[in-house]
């Protein structure tokens, strides 16, 4: 290894596709590491749904990619994906947009439960 354990990544833009434009959902999208791999996806031209709970988190994702990437679509849908009538909520708004080319599952949160029960 020289110098570093982590792939390296190439750029949105020379990730070759038949798909011009791909439609693109990532679940945290608005935070950490989802927002990471939204920007990356929004870099690439293509158009972007961030899925969150917090709208104002989402509404300044969308903000800053907008102005990062100009080129990008980026849209937001605020769902709590614990519950699952948000889940089917904005599964339903997704579906009306057409194809999904990539799916990000990034949602994370902390859940309680005994060791025993895993």
């Amino acid at each position: 290894m020289h110098g570093s354990i982590m792939p390296r990544l190439l750029p949105a833009s020379q990730i070759t596709s038949p798909v011009r434009r791909r439609r693109v959902v990532v679940t945290g999208g608005g935070t950490g590491i989802g927002l990471a791999i939204a920007r990356r996806f929004a870099h690439g031209g293509d158009d972007l749904i961030l899925v969150g709970r917090r709208k104002r988190v989402l509404q300044s994702a969308k903000d800053t990619l907008s102005g990062e990437a100009p080129e990008a679509t980026i849209a937001w849908i605020s769902a709590d994906l614990t519950r699952p009538s948000d889940v089917r909520r904005a599964a339903a708004e997704v579906a009306r947009g057409g194809l999904i080319h990539v799916l990000v599952n990034n949602a994370g949160g902390k859940a309680s439960c005994d060791h025993d029960d895993l």
